[in-house]
């Protein structure tokens, strides 16, 4: 498996219900323009204690340990070997949250 973007994919798994309601919430109640500040504010919503690893492609042999490492922190509460930044690359939520940061409807 790979992804649209080339990038592993791991985190917890994205919940895309509730994700609609809100969008649709936030459509009604707030400009259209201001939806994106709403949800760089709040967290996307995701199973609980559900997370997904893959995506590695042709180079998971080099960047897989690292991942997998960072994705068992993530479960056990533990410091991550990766940074936030690159933990918000990777996340499972990451397509769905680029459109509704540029506005746009999911």
């Amino acid at each position: 498996m790979v992804s649209r973007d080339h990038f592993p994919v791991m985190g917890a798994m994205a919940n895309v219900a509730p994700m609609h309601v809100r969008f649709q919430q936030q459509r009604q109640l707030l400009q259209w323009q201001q939806s994106p500040k709403y949800w760089q504010q709040n967290i996307a919503p995701h199973y609980q204690q559900l997370y997904v690893l893959g995506g590695f492609g042709s180079r998971g042999i080099s960047s897989a340990p690292l991942v997998a490492e960072s994705l068992a922190a993530m479960m056990t509460g533990e410091l991550s070997p990766l940074g936030m930044t690159l933990q918000t690359l990777l996340s499972p939520n990451r397509m769905w949250m680029r459109k509704l940061l540029k506005g746009k409807a999911i």
